[in-house]
């Protein structure tokens, strides 16, 4: 499984080399889409095309992990109040069962 692992990535690797190369050309990246850039210069950084797709890919990722941790909170919640339960009625079983036994 280790091996799959390391080909994997270096199947990524690659892919990820090789589209960064072919998106080297510069490209203005502008924060305020309000302000005219010939006017002002503030906020307008110059970055790899690469560079660009690869930030946005990883925000977005970071997004959806985000939003998907959120939605997932109610179900994290039950499952710790049915796992407080069990452990209670476990509890009483082996009371029962020791006071059965005496």
């Amino acid at each position: 499984m280790r091996i799959i692992k390391f080909i994997f990535g270096g199947i990524v690797a690659c892919i990820l080399l090789v589209f960064s190369l072919q998106n080297r050309h510069m490209v203005k990246f502008q924060w305020n889409p309000f302000v005219d850039s010939q006017l002002a210069d503030a906020g307008i950084v110059e970055l790899p095309m690469f560079l660009c797709i690869i930030i946005t890919m990883i925000a977005g990722i970071i997004v959806g992990i985000t939003l998907e941790w959120l939605r997932e909170s109610k179900h994290r919640s039950e499952a710790r109040t049915q796992k407080a339960e069990v452990g209670k009625l476990r509890g009483e079983i082996n009371r029962l069962y020791s006071e059965r036994s005496q």
